[in-house]
């Protein structure tokens, strides 16, 4: 789990959660440009980090409004999972410290399946905060469809670095057959006992 300043750290890199905070606390506006603007820098992250993006941002929207429907308690509660599950991995590589490529192809597996799942969340989101604050509305709306993009490339992305690290391991020399032609060489025959 990460500290505060980590999280601060992770959230000042990706940019998009410091915006949706501005909106959400007052101090800025969902203008046209601004939506524009969400959705592009988005689209262009790797799906890591728009999957910490998203979950960053529609935790702000989580925060605000939580205890007003179970859905988005619920929403809350899978934002905080993937960004404990997510952030250490991805400020570990941010800050260029080695991530092994098992780890990484570890990681990336799941996510998405996470961003789908988030994806589904945001929708029911969406539904609620219509009545409530439409610059949410319109927020989790943009993170909604962000999030099912970047399931497709994600999902994509990981088949083909399945198929690079499998390609890779077959490349590999087998050390099994080494080691067993190592072992019949040193076998000691003994002799039979001779009958008296």
């Amino acid at each position: 789990m990460l500290s505060n300043k980590e999280l601060a750290t992770v959230a000042n890199r990706l940019q998009v959660p410091l915006i949706i905070s501005d909106i959400m606390a007052g101090e800025g506006e969902l203008t046209d440009d601004v939506h524009y603007g969400l959705h592009e820098i988005i689209s262009e992250l790797a799906p890591d980090s728009a999957l910490l993006s998203i979950a960053l941002g529609a935790l702000t929207i989580a925060n605000a409004f939580e205890k007003a429907s179970p859905g988005i308690a619920v929403l809350k509660v899978q934002c905080e999972s993937i960004i404990n599950d997510y952030a250490p991995l991805w400020l570990q590589n941010a800050e260029t410290e080695n991530v092994s490529e098992h780890e990484a192809l570890d990681a990336i597996s799941c996510i998405s399946e996470d961003l789908e799942g988030l994806g589904d969340l945001l929708d029911l989101a969406v539904t609620f905060l219509q009545t409530k604050d439409k610059s949410a509305a319109a927020i989790a709306k943009i993170l909604g469809i962000q999030a099912r993009a970047h399931a497709i490339i994600a999902d994509e992305l990981f088949g083909a670095l399945y198929m690079k690290v499998t390609r890779d391991m077959a490349d590999e020399p087998q050390v099994a057959p080494v080691l067993a032609q190592q072992m019949n060489d040193n076998v000691i025959p003994f002799r039979a006992k001779e009958r008296v």
